[in-house]
């Protein structure tokens, strides 16, 4: 699936952070509780975490970049965030190539 950049967002977050919109939303499964959301955009955040190093995790956002979600995103065969690596744009590349093939989760 494509996707833009919308915007950097890094002011807002520690490290350098994007807000990612897919070419067409996409639902995600919470993992506690019973409920979906929908969405096409994300923050894409890539911070190094005291005790851990480096990592790039992906939020699920609404329209004007926000946060909807503190929840991860994962899904159910590709690993979409990255540990060890600062690389926002790589993993947004995860996130579409996931989105539509896979459940989503967060």
């Amino acid at each position: 699936m494509d996707y833009e950049i919308v915007a950097d967002v890094s002011r807002d977050f520690q490290g350098e952070a994007k807000h990612v919109r897919l070419a067409e939303p996409v639902e995600l499964e919470r993992l506690v509780g019973d409920d979906t959301i929908e969405t096409a955009d994300f923050i894409v955040s890539a911070a190094r975490v005291m005790f851990s190093g480096p990592e790039t995790y992906v939020f699920p956002a609404d329209e004007n970049g926000e946060v909807d979600e503190w929840g991860e995103v994962i899904g159910e065969e590709t690993t979409i965030s990255r540990k060890g690596v600062l690389d926002p744009e790589g993993v947004a590349e995860n996130l579409a190539a996931a989105a539509g093939n896979e459940v989503l989760k967060c």
